[in-house]
């Protein structure tokens, strides 16, 4: 009789944990930066794809506008890094965050030409090339006057 509770017991949780591992993978909206994707984009119609649009369902914001904004948290997560690292004197920290937020706007920019974006591309330019030069102090001022642009 315990035997037989210790092999239930251990097969409802063996059961639960690939439960919840295949309800992870499914359910992952937005790989991290340089992460694979897990799964292929959904389908969309040809219409959709020459519009720049495609709907996640019925009433749902299209995925375009889901990457934009996970973009643009990226890209606000690097500048607050960025910042963090400048204030802690770090300048390759600095340089480095400010880099990853630099390549994020210019792509957003690119593709969507926003003149606020291209201020904030400015000043992450100038915290790069600060934090380049050990200039700590003004690469952060920078970084900081870029963060509201990518609001």
């Amino acid at each position: 009789m315990q035997r037989c509770l210790t092999i239930c017991a251990l097969t409802t949780m063996l059961l639960g944990a690939i439960a919840l591992t295949a309800y992870a993978v499914t359910s992952e909206t937005e790989p991290s930066a340089g992460a694979p994707a897990t799964s292929a984009p959904p389908v969309s119609s040809a219409a959709e794809q020459r519009d720049g649009k495609s709907m996640t369902g019925p009433g749902q914001a299209p995925l375009q506008g889901a990457k934009q904004k996970a973009q643009q948290r990226n890209a606000i997560q690097h500048t607050k890094q960025a910042i963090t690292q400048g204030r802690a004197g770090n300048a390759q920290g600095l340089r480095k965050h400010a880099e990853a937020a630099l390549q994020i706007a210019e792509g957003a920019e690119s593709r969507h030409g926003e003149g606020h974006v291209e201020e904030a591309i400015k000043h992450l330019k100038l915290a790069v090339e600060d934090a380049q030069s050990g200039k700590v102090a003004e690469g952060t001022k920078h970084a900081e006057e870029a963060l509201p642009y990518l609001r």
